[in-house]
């Protein structure tokens, strides 16, 4: 042998033998010091190793190391049988790869079938993948439907249906020192004799709906996902959910099918915050979280109207997005009345020089006009007739206005009279109006535009009671030796 054809000159290790207790035949690709050149995933330039004997336990056996020389300083103790060594030397690496497997295989439509795969050594890690195109794409299979074992020497399937015909299946094999793929198996169904279709009578439903699934083709039927038993059956998935139907004729024919229904969502229809307003107001209200929207109240299509209700009203809005899922959300639009501001004084008649308090009610705060400033009550005296106004704003920030007026008059003449037989009060008045004269005398009262509205004879004391609207009126006392006119003001 050559340098060239084995590996490294052998002048470069030391020369050692084994045992001589069996026979080196040269069959096989190992030389006869049970070791040959080779490339690992730790020498990728190529490296002589030899080769040691294992059982299924990866336990030695013997007769250890099969050769008649070896290279090199062997360690104490294993020199073969005659040496009594059973142990591997502790630097010597296993390399695993597939034994056998797996073979095609072939079975009905509805029954089940398996592919095994049989390794050296322990794997790391075993994975089982499917091919539906003719080996042109590669799936990792997981356990779940019809497989089991997707990670284990034997992949199970329950039940095989005609679409799994022809598919193709392959196992990868990996370990510390070595990633292999197998051989690929190729399935065959076999025909059942009936042939079973599902179909749902939606094909995409939303969040909370319910599809029927019905099957044809045999004369039996169980569904899987806990959907029962019969030719339909309706659902009502919460996720998108794949259905397997199995069918058989009542003489042994098996056949299956399935059919997936697709599960959409709700959208997030949000209609926004509740708002409060005032009566009177308007406000915009929006929705968001889907692609259409439709609003009740005559509203009607939109994201954003702007409403003025005048009662506390409740707007709901369909919101509708790209699938066809329908959500509802409704926000509700407070509407609070104006506050009733009563604006009153306890003089509303003056005369020049005169004060009054003007009070305002029926609000939380107040804000009055004629520089008067925030503030319930106030003094005023002012020099000219007045109308004073006050802003009031509730607890829920609605404002309203109220008024009142105050009358300035420069009041001449409206002492009691000088005569002593004569006397007029009190000035102003509200309801009575008492006059004291000597003698008999004609009480007449005029108004402002000189119209007679009282006309009667008194003597000595008398006390009117009159439902007279307030103003200025002229009281004319005419009595035997005296005439006296007195102008009042009722308030």
């Amino acid at each position: 042998m050559t340098a060239a054809e084995y590996g490294p000159a052998l002048s470069e290790q030391n020369l050692g033998k084994y045992v001589e207790d069996y026979e080196y035949k040269g069959t096989g690709d190992l030389d006869e010091y049970n070791g040959r050149w080779c490339v690992t995933p730790e020498y990728p330039e190529g490296i002589y190793a030899y080769f040691l004997t294992v059982d299924a336990a990866n336990d030695p056996v013997y007769p250890y190391i099969i050769g008649e020389y070896f290279y090199g300083d062997v360690e104490t103790g294993n020199f073969g049988p005659s040496g009594g060594s059973t142990t591997i030397p502790v630097d010597a690496v296993e390399y695993i790869n597939v034994l056998s497997g797996p073979a095609d295989q072939s079975a009905d439509e509805g029954n089940a079938v398996s592919f095994d795969v049989e390794c050296t050594g322990t794997p790391d890690a075993i994975q089982w993948y499917e091919s539906i195109d003719n080996g042109s794409t590669w799936s990792a299979i997981t356990d779940g439907g019809v497989y089991s074992g997707a990670t284990t020497e034997t992949l199970a399937i329950s039940t095989v249906g005609s679409g799994m015909n022809g598919n193709e299946y392959k196992a990868e094999i990996s370990g510390t020192n070595i990633s292999e793929e197998s051989n690929v198996a190729i399935l065959t169904v076999t025909s059942s004799g009936i042939t079973v279709s599902a179909m749902a009578s939606e094909s995409e439903i939303c969040a909370g709906e319910s599809v029927t699934l019905t099957a044809t083709g045999a004369t039996n039927y169980t569904w899987d996902n806990s959907a029962g038993t019969g030719a339909s059956v309706t659902v009502s998935p919460t996720v998108t959910t794949t259905y397997t139907v199995t069918g058989d004729d009542g003489s042994g024919n098996i056949d299956t099918d399935e059919v997936t229904v697709i599960v959409n969502s709700l959208p997030a229809v949000d209609a926004g915050m509740d708002v409060a307003i005032c009566s009177g107001e308007d406000v915009s209200i929006s929705a968001s979280g889907a692609a259409t929207y439709f609003w009740d109240n005559s509203l009607g299509a939109g994201v954003t109207h702007t409403v003025a209700p005048t009662i506390t009203t409740t707007y709901t809005v369909v919101g509708t997005d790209v699938n066809g899922c329908e959500k509802l959300d409704d926000v509700v639009v407070t509407v609070n009345e104006l506050p009733t501001i009563t604006a009153s004084a306890t003089d509303e008649l003056l005369c020049s020089g005169s004060s009054t308090t003007i009070t305002a009610s029926g609000a939380t705060t107040y804000d009055w006009d004629n520089s008067l400033g925030a503030g319930q009550n106030h003094t005023v005296a002012p020099t000219v007739t007045t109308t004073y106004i006050a802003t009031g704003t509730s607890s829920d920030g609605c404002v309203s206005t109220g008024q009142v007026e105050i009358v300035v008059s420069v009041c001449t003449d409206l002492q009691p009279s000088a005569f002593e037989v004569v006397d007029v009060y009190p000035n102003p008045f509200q309801n009575e109006l008492t006059i004291k004269a000597g003698g008999q005398y004609q009480l007449k009262v005029y108004d402002l535009f000189g119209a007679i509205i009282y006309d009667e004879a008194k003597t000595g004391k008398a006390v009117l009671s009159q439902d007279w609207v307030p103003g200025i009126y002229l009281v004319e006392i005419v009595g035997e030796n005296y005439t006296e006119v007195v102008k009042l003001i009722k308030e």
